[in-house]
């Protein structure tokens, strides 16, 4: 214990004050006794950094557990953590619990509810200890299977203990009835009972726990007869006792853990904790339960509470052990909370519950249960308070700060205001309200001593700032008194007003103190007065005369000395650069920056930082140029305080959100917040400092942080990812029936699933992920795309770990997910889901091919019948007029019919106006046939959030032109189905080549082809792209401006010319919801009157330009009146095709 005594020799500050000599010192001797009692009691208890900064988080019934009472964890290969409670069991993603129970009708569920053991065999499936017997949880079925004892020479085995998985994948069970072993390579039980004479000592032995040491010995804790060593051979297996004559402190063994680096095993009793020597066993070849022949104070070393020594352990009943993965002991106690063993000198690390404490323990009785998972957090499972999660590299920063129970720290404000470091390695600590602390390190635990205006003469308590001349002298500035300046003369304090030795100070309100690279005292005011200490004189001298409209500030400038003499100055309206040898200001920035400037520092060279109410800025001397870096550069807020250039050669930054790294290398920042140790959110301008050793401290409204930047690492491990749950329209798929084969979409249960098969009438579902990092599951960050849908990643946080598809077109997909750590370490690999959508029979190509032979063998048949008749029929022709004409009304009424049942055929295959309204609500056509069945067309195919749409005007009308129309139809599905990735200009040079390979038109005269409009509409972005095959796109905007965007003076199909021909090319148009566009055929623009006059294209244009704001059916109607107006009773010319639609 360190009792308070005053340094050899104490600091003396050199202040003023009016008050009588006799009042003062009658004051002052008052005020220091008082002190010195509330030292004694109070000043050299201190933050304990480590306390501090181990951060337990509980996980109770309130984030979803059944019961607060933990008796088992584990952590399966996928990365799940597994919880038992004596009310079920639980699997953990980091944010909800998936719960399993025993239900009396069903054979698949849990035998019983009170867990008492977990453990994962090599396939990954869980073996589930119970009171009542073992449960097996078969991981691709989600279903449990009961593992029963019924063959000869077995123990029952109901009520588990302990079950464990050797380094050979054999699964022990230990229950209240004896011992049992499953040899997973043999499928075969082994049982120690009688039969056995060389494991006789193990016949019903009541265990209570299992481990194994770097040898493969398997080492049995009983409930009430010792321990046992259970050597494994190849032919031969032995059994080593040891109870208390051996010079065990209990024989009633709570739990186990094998240190394979220190070769010891832990060895937790309700008498206390022990650590058998491994290396100190002698080599017997038989049981020798009476053997005390061992020097017992090399084989065993014990560890017992003594109640004076605040460094042993918390209690002597041990409830469980873990050895971490750096070799280190913790220890669960039944009553007395969590002990971590650090060395044979320093003893233990309590951990308990504290009502002061947010971050304590939630309970300290029972727990039985710690284990460490795969990333390195810690959980600890106790009676009362659930689980109590610890991630040692979660807290990157020490924390200071002053709580409820003062006694803790010796820090009375947590409101810090500035730093400094003395060459004795003492940390000074300003603060708003209760002056200045000096932190003594070398002190066990620390020691902070305060020096405030009223123990020590400071001349205010609101400090803002402290620095050491070259003289070694220590000054302090105040925010409304000035400034001291400490001695060592004669251990007294003297009492100084300002006033009467500075005068040349023009005001006691001080924003900044600091020394330039010579160590002269600045002092920077409040009304922007930069003033230089003069020692000759004794006073200071205004060097900057402070801004007229600063009269009133109260924001906190800033200063920054450089190498090269200079100064950097801080202000609310920017920043300025004095030059300390020339007396003057050299660059001015204050008029080009205009935003208050917190904080500067000096990269080299190369640039100038400034931290700023408007984000971080960089200023380039050389090229006398800004750049601005705010939120939406990744910065977590635009309020900046301070920027420090790091040893990392990084910067930091303190904030009103946090603290941020920002890298100058890649012009990005990472965000830390109070979950990874910040005193909070909110820090304070000026607060902040930079030792010589590197060390960095920032201060805020709730203590201050300090760290070394070289020592904030990220955590290098990506997160393991699964998939948790899939829905088919709204209904959860958690199981799967092999036995019964129930038809299901998964290929197993969703945990293990590859694959997804969908039928297309039924392909709405949704997917939940989740990634298994549990440092802080709310910061992992994840992404996700359909390959087959999306082109690019989408980007979510844990609030958004699903997605929903209500539809999804048929064919082969891929959906993949990829996740990042709470450091943005991603796992690039991620997992996949492979998802198959049949397709409808009438999309399948088998299906179009019969349909267009159908088609046209239908229209051959009925025109060769006809010609055959008629040549038949000319010879009779004088003779039969009347019945040859009746005759040909005959024919020509069945050739009616046929074209007709031609015409239904072409329809169907025309998109119906339902079908263009489910994805562009304002639609509309004008679609008139010269004949029954039409050589125009009009084409639509939805994928994704991509439609396509077209108007054709292909070769002639009638027959011919409907033939051509169906092939062109069809070949545009199969191209956009096959390859969505196609430009329309790409698709239309397709199109083209297939068109004259299907007509054999490089062998042939055959000139037939189609004219075209076809798009790519991106129905979220009303992004078009349109290419045109001697068809324009009109654009009718919202505002009334009308387009026109012309086609490619080139046709699809004809005869191939013998000069090159130029591509097709592709337009991307960028459209506002509301605007209109129109594809169309010549047929409307080229319809005459009777005088022979047509409408025109430039009539037309002003037609669509006028009518754009109207509704898509009204537009519809004002078309078609207009046509009928004009044609009169003119026959229609040609084919007509118009199609419109509002993005």
């Amino acid at each position: 214990m360190h009792f308070f005594s005053l340094p050899k020799k104490d600091y003396k500050l050199l202040l003023f004050n009016d008050l009588p000599n006799f009042f003062l010192s009658l004051l002052r001797h008052f005020i220091f006794t008082l002190l010195f009692v509330s030292f004694f009691s109070a000043s050299y208890f201190t933050s304990s950094s480590y306390a501090q900064n181990v951060r337990f988080s509980a996980i109770t019934t309130a984030e979803g557990l059944s019961q607060n009472t933990i008796t088992a964890l584990i952590q399966d290969q996928q990365g799940f953590l597994w919880v038992g409670t004596p009310d079920g069991l639980h699997r953990y993603d980091g944010y909800s619990f998936v719960d399993y129970k025993h239900l009396p009708n069903d054979s698949t569920s849990l035998v019983d509810n009170s867990i008492t053991s977990l453990v994962e065999d090599k396939n990954g499936d869980i073996w589930i200890g119970t009171e009542k017997g073992i449960s097996k949880w078969i991981r691709n079925q989600n279903t449990f299977e009961q593992i029963k004892f019924n063959q000869i020479g077995a123990i029952p085995h109901t009520q588990i203990r302990h079950l464990f998985k050797d380094n050979k994948n054999n699964i022990w069970v230990g229950s209240k009835e004896g011992l049992s072993s499953y040899q997973s390579t043999k499928n075969e039980w082994i049982h120690f009972a009688s039969n056995n004479q060389k494991l006789s000592t193990l016949k019903d032995l009541p265990v209570s726990a299992i481990t194994q040491d770097a040898k493969g010995n398997i080492w049995i804790g009983s409930d009430s007869l010792g321990l046992y060593r259970i050597t494994l051979a190849q032919t031969n297996e032995q059994v080593k006792y040891f109870d208390t004559k051996s010079g065990l402190l209990d024989v009633h063994i709570t739990s186990l853990a094998s240190d394979a680096i220190a070769n010891v095993l832990w060895i937790g009793t309700k008498k206390g904790l022990q650590a058998l020597h491994l290396d100190q066993i002698r080599n017997q070849q038989i049981e020798d339960k009476n053997e005390n022949k061992q020097n017992n104070d090399k084989l065993f070393t014990s560890f017992l509470h003594k109640p004076n020594d605040e460094n042993s352990i918390g209690e002597n009943h041990i409830a469980g052990l873990l050895v971490d993965k750096s070799g280190d002991l913790w220890v669960g106690t039944a009553s007395q909370g969590l002990n971590k063993y650090l060395n044979s000198k320093a003893g233990f690390i309590r951990y308990q519950k504290d009502v002061y404490n947010p971050f304590s323990l939630s309970d300290n009785t029972g727990i039985k249960v710690l284990f460490q998972d795969r990333t390195g957090v810690f959980w600890f499972g106790t009676a009362q308070g659930g689980l109590n999660k610890y991630d040692p590299e979660k807290i990157k920063f020490r924390l200071y700060r002053s709580v409820n129970d003062i006694r803790k720290n010796g820090i009375q404000d947590n409101n810090i205001t500035c730093f400094y470091k003395d060459d004795e390695g003492k940390t000074w600590i300003g603060t708003k309200k209760a002056g200045i602390f000096r932190y003594n390190p070398n002190i066990a635990n620390g020691w902070f001593t305060q020096y405030s205006r009223y123990s020590h003469g400071m001349p205010s308590d609101d400090v803002t700032g402290i620095t050491q001349d070259l003289y070694g002298t220590t000054w302090c500035s105040t925010r409304d008194r000035g400034v001291g300046r400490f001695s060592y003369k004669n251990g007294n304090l003297t009492i100084i007003q300002y006033k009467k030795h500075w005068e040349g100070l023009p005001s006691s309100r001080i924003a900044r103190l600091f020394t330039d690279k010579k160590g002269e005292i600045w002092v920077l005011t409040f009304e922007g007065d930069l003033c230089k200490y003069n020692r000759g004189l004794n006073d200071f001298e205004v060097k900057v005369e402070g801004e007229p409209n600063l009269a009133d500030n109260e924001i906190m400038l800033s200063a920054k000395a450089t190498d090269k003499n200079t100064i950097w100055v801080g202000t609310p309206t920017g920043a300025y650069l004095y030059d300390v040898a020339t007396e003057t200001i050299i660059l001015d920035k204050r008029k080009d920056l205009k935003v208050w400037v917190s904080s500067i520092e000096e990269v080299g060279d190369s640039s100038v930082w400034f931290s700023s109410s408007k984000g971080l800025i960089r200023y380039a001397p050389k090229k006398d140029s800004l750049a601005y870096f705010s939120r939406k550069d990744g910065l977590p807020t635009d309020m900046i305080y301070s920027v420090i250039l790091g040893e990392d050669k990084n910067l930091w930054l303190s904030t009103n959100k946090g603290i941020a790294r920002f890298s100058l290398q890649t012009l990005t920042a990472k965000s830390y917040d109070e979950t990874n140790g910040l005193q909070g959110q909110d820090f304070l301008a000026g607060s902040y400092y930079e030792s010589e050793k590197g060390e960095l401290f920032f201060g805020g409204k709730d203590g201050y942080n300090a760290f070394f930047p070289t020592e904030i690492k990220d955590d290098p491990l990506p997160p393991q990812l699964v998939f948790t749950e899939i829905e088919i329209f709204s209904k959860s798929l958690p199981f799967i029936d092999f036995i019964t084969r129930v038809e299901n979409p998964l290929d197993s249960y969703i945990l293990t699933a590859d694959s997804l098969t969908l039928d297309y009438e039924k392909t709405g579902f949704s997917l939940e992920f989740a990634a298994l990092h549990f440092s802080d599951p709310k910061k992992n960050a994840y992404a996700y795309k359909m390959e087959g849908l999306d082109e690019e990643w989408t980007y979510v946080n844990s609030g958004r770990r699903f997605v929903n598809y209500p539809t999804l077109p048929y064919g082969n997909y891929v959906f993949r997910v990829k996740a990042a750590n709470a450091d943005e370490v991603w796992n690039e690999e991620g997992i996949a889901l492979y998802i198959n959508v049949s397709s409808p029979v009438w999309e399948r190509l088998w299906f179009r091919i019969v349909g267009i032979f159908m088609i046209v063998g239908i229209i051959s048949v009925f025109y060769i019948a006809r010609i055959r008749r008629s040549k038949n029929q000319q010879a009779l022709l004088e003779k039969q007029v009347e019945q040859r004409t009746k005759e040909l009304q005959e024919k020509n009424e069945k050739m009616t019919d046929s074209l007709r049942y031609a015409e239904t055929i072409q329809k169907a295959i025309l998109p119906t106006e339902t079908e263009l309204k489910e994805y562009l609500p304002e639609v509309f056509t004008v679609y008139k046939p010269l004949d029954i069945v039409s050589g125009d067309f009009y084409w639509f195919k939805h994928l994704g959030d991509i439609v396509y749409i077209a108007v054709a005007d292909c070769t002639g009308h009638g027959v011919p032109g409907a033939f051509m129309s169906m092939i062109g139809s069809s070949l545009l599905s199969d191209m956009v189905q096959q390859n969505r990735t196609l430009k329309p200009c790409e698709t239309l040079e397709l199109l083209n080549q297939k068109i004259r390979t299907s007509l054999s038109q490089q062998d042939n005269r055959n000139s037939d082809g189609m004219d075209i409009c076809f798009c790519k509409i991106n129905l979220k972005t009303h992004q078009v792209w349109f290419s045109g095959a001697k068809r324009p796109l009109y654009i009718t905007k919202k505002d009334g401006v009308f387009k026109e965007i012309k086609g490619d003076r080139k046709s699809i199909g004809g005869k191939k010319r013998h000069k090159e021909e130029k591509e097709f090319t592709t337009t991307e148009i960028q459209l506002e919801s509301g605007d209109m566009i129109y594809l169309t055929s010549d047929g409307y623009a080229d319809q005459p009157n009777k005088d022979g006059k047509k409408i025109g294209s430039l009539q037309l244009q002003h037609v669509l330009k006028n009518i754009g704001s109207l509704p898509a059916q009204k537009q519809r109607q004002e078309l078609t009146d207009m046509l009928s107006v004009h044609q009169g009773d003119t026959k229609q010319r040609d084919d007509i095709a118009i199609m419109g639609i509002r993005v």
